[in-house]
This record gives structure tokens, sequence and C-alpha cells, in this order.
């Protein structure tokens, strides 16, 4: 899976998750176009794991070469407390 953060006016960075046959750059063009104010800060691959507690654990990892951005360490905390409380 694919991810964009997200850094949205207003509000805490927002990740975006979508299937690997999409390219970044898409995806966030297709945002941009959308919610002009909104702009990708960190992209990559993620990889979303329930852990035996019924946690939720997220890894970011890659790059994403169209919007040449990375990772960063507080990626996977993000897109973990997101799963965490939605549920998902």
């Amino acid at each position: 899976m694919k991810y964009i953060m997200f850094e949205w006016p207003g509000l805490d960075e927002v990740p975006l998750l979508f299937p690997n046959c999409i390219s970044h750059d898409d995806v966030a063009n297709i945002v941009h176009r959308t919610y002009p104010g909104v702009t990708p800060v960190s992209a990559g691959f993620c990889e979303v794991e329930a852990t035996a507690d019924q946690d939720t654990v997220a890894y970011a990892f890659g790059n994403s070469t169209s919007l040449n951005l990375k990772p960063r360490e507080v990626d996977a905390r993000i897109i973990s407390r997101v799963f965490q409380q939605k549920r998902i």
C-alpha cells in the first residue's frame, strides 16, 4: 500500500492510503486540485498490521520518486493512530 501525508490547514497532518497501482503524483494532484491549500509533506509505502492485543501498528518505508518525498519517523505513528481511532 502507498501513502501520502498531507499538511491540512487547521488540522493535524492527514495520511491518505491507496493501492500500489496508483502513482503518488496522481493522488497528490487530485487532492491539490480539490483542496488547493493542502500540501504533501512525506510519502512512501506502508503496511498496517493488527497485533495480538487488537492494537494496530503501521510501518512506513521506501519513498515516492514521483513526489521526491520519503517517510519520516512520525509517519508510522500517525497512520497507526488513525487506525486505532477508527478501528478499521
